[in-house]
């Protein structure tokens, strides 16, 4: 499986620390961008499952999935657009595109291909929002993740990947991935450590909220009840009478 920019953990505060402009321009450079000379959606569709791909709804996209992984098609003014990860593998990509041409009748892609442009080593950094020591080294330990500490770091190395979690200078922690084969691992890491470190959060958030209200006699709580992946919790004040 190849990394997709749809991947990134939505607790990465990218958007945030990098500004709007700074973050498109972060996502175009991850992207291969291949414009076709198809305007209608239901033909493209049916060129995609006539080649054997499936054409699915996805937010204001449309996503088709291909060697373990998915691609994004996106209007561009009147034309679709195939939105492939710089990360996918050449062979891969050109499987699809022949195969799409092929019952096409013609070649429907008129941008060229910009495949290869990463580097066999990959060594990116991005924001998180990671701020507290303890708990992430708590969120490494639950995810099962080794890691050893350095010098304003911690330093996980697992199956061919290493990730770095850096502050420096800093509120918060910034990741450091550095590999050179199957990116995707660690952003499979990385959101593993996400969904621990939000849980670790939630939990203790929610025992300091009890322990105020049970230390308190203005407080008490009126309702409780699961919200999906989370405790809500509706506090009354007790007014005091005279």
């Amino acid at each position: 499986m190849s990394f997709n920019i749809f991947m990134v953990p939505v607790s990465l505060a990218l958007r945030v620390v990098m500004g709007e402009e700074g973050f498109n321009s972060w996502v175009r450079s991850k992207q291969n961008r291949m414009r076709t000379s198809i305007k209608k959606e239901n033909e493209l569709e049916h060129i995609v499952g006539r080649a054997g791909y499936d054409f699915i709804p996805y937010s204001t996209f449309r996503k088709t999935h291909f060697a373990n992984t998915f691609f994004i098609w996106e209007k561009e003014g009147d034309n679709w657009t195939a939105v492939f990860s710089t990360y996918d593998k050449e062979e891969e990509v050109q499987l699809v595109t022949e195969k799409l041409n092929r019952v096409a009748g013609k070649n429907i892609f008129r941008a060229s291909m910009n495949i290869g442009r990463q580097q066999k080593e990959e060594n990116n950094t991005y924001p998180t929002n990671f701020t507290d020591k303890t708990v992430l080294k708590k969120a490494l330990s639950e995810a099962d993740i080794p890691y050893y500490e350095e010098v304003n770091k911690l330093v996980c190395t697992i199956n061919g990947c290493r990730m770095e979690l850096v502050r420096e200078n800093k509120s918060y922690y910034e990741v450091r991935i550095i590999t050179n084969q199957n990116f995707n691992k660690s952003m499979i890491y990385l959101n593993m450590l996400d969904e621990e470190y939000k849980k670790i959060v939630q939990t203790e958030t929610y025992q300091n909220i009890m322990k105020k209200v049970n230390e308190s006699s203005d407080m008490e709580v009126e309702n409780e009840y699961l919200e999906e992946d989370s405790v809500v919790l509706v506090v009354k004040c007790i007014e005091n009478r005279a």
